[in-house]
């Protein structure tokens, strides 16, 4: 992913503040969902390995907040739970882009 995209606020704000910038929260008013890499990975090996799935199209998320970004389908045909919150993947992903710079 692109560390300055617009469409995830969370990079651009973490590559601000390791910049040594004040970063604008942007979208703060438009809530929203965000979904760390390694679960996102590990939803999709679920789908891929499942025997059975119920639906055609499957929301990978962390299931916090937007209620339009509901995760039940797919916790109930893999039984997936996001194992990152919010503070965890920030301190990972900002460990990484730290020893990753562009």
């Amino acid at each position: 992913m692109d560390p300055e995209t617009p469409f995830n606020c969370v990079p651009p704000y973490i590559n601000a503040v390791l910049r040594g910038e004040q970063p604008e929260p942007l979208y703060a008013d438009a809530g929203g969902d965000s979904c760390y890499a390694p679960d996102t990975g590990r939803a999709i090996a679920l789908l891929v390995t499942a025997d059975t799935l119920n639906h055609t199209t499957y929301n990978i998320s962390s299931g916090h907040p937007s209620p339009h970004r509901d995760i039940t389908r797919l916790t109930q045909d893999t039984r997936f739970t996001p194992q990152y919150d919010v503070p965890q993947a920030v301190t990972r992903y900002t460990t990484w882009r730290s020893n990753n710079p562009r």
